[in-house]
């Protein structure tokens, strides 16, 4: 009914398949078999895209697009009205349910979709004439088991099915958890209870309470569905440093470590309970870019890994029993989450690169050797998957593996380790595209809506050049740092001197958004990447990162090759030098004090990620400049509390609405709290640094 997309890719959307959310314009990605010509001796089996087309469900014009974010008020007040009757006659929907406890219903263990798309392709001659190729066609049926053990013991009853070209059918019985199959065979049951008392536990549940969870849940399921998340919304854009007197540090850190703890009070509120363990539901960043509402995946940016890893932090600085139960049941559901993660999975920090990134501090905060073991064969397989990137920034591809890689090389370090962060180095540097100045790389999500490299940390070259910096430094690879200083040239040819900003060059984005002060796009993340730039160059005692490359390459051994052309940094003049990585991230710490605050309270593109680079900044400047920063940090720390009082959880999706994710949601604003109580114990997630002990800068 509520919006939800499937078949979402890396480079795709996907398609929107609700009854609410479905846009007849759209063609789902997937192609699907279908016997062309059936009937004459030119059958074949073909492959096309079908979309559904307009449905009579919906009162609009044919052809003509849903908003469904305009009927939010009205959708909810009818949820809500609903609701209610429900709780006010809930014996007598109790007795309702009763009369079909014995009734027979379908279970569906898998779409019925690919069923009849492993029935029709077993359909091709190429199959029907060999009976061991039909046979192979089949155990495809066991892709599924790795991530769902309880579908094995249907895997029988479902060869049968199709092998009489039949859709496998499976049913029970409501006040029981025994599976039948189309034969009518006993099979083990795939449920832990009766669909039936589940459904009266959860009647028994109704309240307000409830209602409100379900509400947010209706909220972020029509949120999901608007094109039009403009990351700034929701505020004034007002960014005045405070001229009040320099609040006391130790008030301000008391407060926000209150705060903190008052955003871990909301995500377990929000949080589903089973057995000590805690999970979430929430709107979710999907490859291709688009938000759907689904149970919270593993990784970093809005799955479990950063609720985790928020609420462990808290519950190390506070000692709290309540906090450190609630770390313990968002561990326990990120475990099983890990040893389901599929092979395939996308890097970066929405794929094993931050799983690895959380993991790291995971350890550092309480080692655990069963989750270490897993992230050493993660790392191995990130390395395996690199040439497989196709995105390539800190998000998705290489540049955010290489996050994770360093920081779970902090606290496990190893020669598999630098050789996976080898792997993703050499493939940023072979996929590098030439620009009229420097290089740049341009994702496979970002080709039709961006024809240059996109600035910035998150998506852009800024992100990139950091990772390279780090792998040379990790690996005192001399070239990876003539890549980043090649990259931060191309960043520089787009500055803009007049908006005090790197813009973003995406089609599409109005006037107003051209020169966003963000993590994700503009000034803010444009700083952090020289705060790490600036911490790489004093690990490596030097005052220009490219130095060694330039060495290198004057000896025929460094240098970028890029489209049969050999940049090395001798080529950019200033580039990659410690005073140019200075002035840089003074003019970001400007922008960002005019323009970067009075949004939302997200850390990706809000208000606490803007108070995380003056708060980073104060451990890689020197002298007034870092005290200046930290000034700023203070006053606006403190400002921002106040605006949390006036405006609550303002969030980072569109809309502000409230959600339990790291980088948009809940567990970013209590992580950017910790920041702001503890800068020297909380690293910052932003700036992707490692765990403390292997960290230059600590601020």
């Amino acid at each position: 009914m509520l919006p939800y997309r499937a078949w979402v890719e890396v480079g795709n959307g996907g398609a929107d398949v609700s009854a609410l959310g479905w846009d007849p314009r759209e063609l789902p990605p997937r192609e699907i078999p279908e016997l062309v010509h059936a009937g004459t001796d030119e059958v074949r089996v073909g492959y096309r895209r079908v979309g559904i087309g307009q449905v009579a469900s919906r009162p609009l014009p044919p052809g003509e697009p849903l908003r469904l974010a305009d009927f939010h008020a009205d959708l909810d007040a009818g949820f809500t009205e609903a609701y209610r009757i429900l709780a006010r006659h809930r014996d007598t929907v109790r007795e309702l349910l009763a009369a079909f406890a014995d009734d027979e219903i379908r279970v569906l263990c898998r779409e019925t979709m690919e069923y009849r798309t492993l029935l029709v392709s077993g359909l091709h001659p190429d199959r029907l004439r060999d009976g061991l190729a039909a046979d192979r066609h089949l155990d495809r049926l066991w892709e599924l088991v790795p991530r769902l053990e309880v579908v094995a013991p249907l895997l029988a009853s479902e060869r049968a099915d199709l092998v009489e070209t039949d859709v496998p059918v499976f049913t029970a019985r409501p006040a029981g958890t025994a599976l039948s199959d189309a034969a009518g065979r006993r099979l083990p049951a795939v449920a832990d209870e009766p669909a039936l008392a589940l459904a009266l536990a959860k009647l028994d549940a109704l309240g307000e309470d409830d209602l409100a969870v379900q509400r947010s849940l209706l909220r972020w399921a029509v949120e999901s569905s608007r094109t039009d998340h403009v990351p700034q919304a929701g505020g004034t854009g007002s960014a005045a440093v405070p001229v009040a007197p320099l609040p006391a540090a130790d008030r301000v850190a008391a407060r926000a470590l209150d705060y903190a703890g008052r955003a871990a009070d909301r995500l377990v509120a929000l949080a589903y309970r089973k057995d000590g363990s805690l999970a979430w539901t929430g709107p979710g960043l999907l490859p291709g870019g688009a938000w759907a509402l689904a149970p919270l995946g593993a990784d970093l940016y809005s799955g479990t890994a950063g609720v985790a890893l928020f609420l462990s932090r808290l519950a190390e600085l506070t000692g709290a029993a309540d906090h450190r139960a609630a770390a313990a049941g968002a561990l326990d559901t990120l475990r099983a989450q890990v040893l389901r993660l599929p092979r395939n999975l996308a890097g970066g920090l929405c794929g094993y690169g931050g799983v690895l990134y959380a993991l790291a501090h995971l350890h550092a905060i309480r080692p655990d050797e069963e989750l270490a073991a897993l992230a050493d064969n993660m790392a191995v397989g990130v390395g395996e998957l690199a040439t497989e990137d196709a995105e390539y920034d800190v998000i998705s591809g290489a540049a955010g593996s290489i996050g994770g890689l360093v920081a779970w090389h902090a606290v496990r370090p190893s020669a598999a380790v630098r050789a996976a962060v080898r792997a993703c180095a050499d493939h940023l540097c072979a996929r590098a595209q030439r620009q009229p100045a420097g290089i740049g790389w341009r994702a496979a999500s970002m080709a039709d809506v961006s024809p240059r490299p996109l600035a910035g940390f998150a998506h852009g070259v800024a992100g990139q050049a950091w990772a390279l910096a780090r792998a040379a430094a990790l690996t005192a690879e001399p070239r990876y740092a003539g890549t980043a200083a090649a990259a931060l040239a191309y960043e520089r040819s787009l500055f803009d001197a007049a908006a005090g900003n790197w813009p973003d060059v995406r089609t599409g984005v109005p006037h107003a958004a051209a020169f966003p002060v963000l993590w994700c796009h503009g000034a803010v993340g444009v700083g952090l990447s020289r705060t790490g730039l600036l911490a790489t160059a004093r690990e490596l005692g030097t005052s220009d990162l490219a130095a060694g490359a330039r060495v290198a390459g004057d000896a025929g051994a460094g240098g970028t090759a890029v489209a049969g052309r050999r940049d090395t940094p001798g080529d950019l003049p200033g580039v990659g030098t410690v005073g140019e990585l200075t002035a840089d991230l003074h003019t970001a710490l400007g922008t960002t004090a005019a323009a970067g605050f009075g949004w939302n309270f997200s850390l990706c593109h809000g208000d606490l990620g803007a108070l995380d680079l003056f708060r980073t900044a104060t451990g890689v400047l020197d002298g007034a400049a870092a005290r200046a920063a930290g000034e700023t940090a203070l006053r606006q720390a403190d400002a921002i509390m106040d605006r949390l009082d006036e405006r609550g959880w303002v969030c980072g999706l569109a809309g502000g609405t409230e959600n339990p994710a790291l980088l948009v949601g809940l567990a970013g604003i209590g992580y950017g709290l910790l920041r702001a109580a503890a800068p020297d114990r909380v690293p910052s997630v932003l700036a992707l640094h490692p765990p403390a002990a292997d960290r230059s800068a600590t601020s």
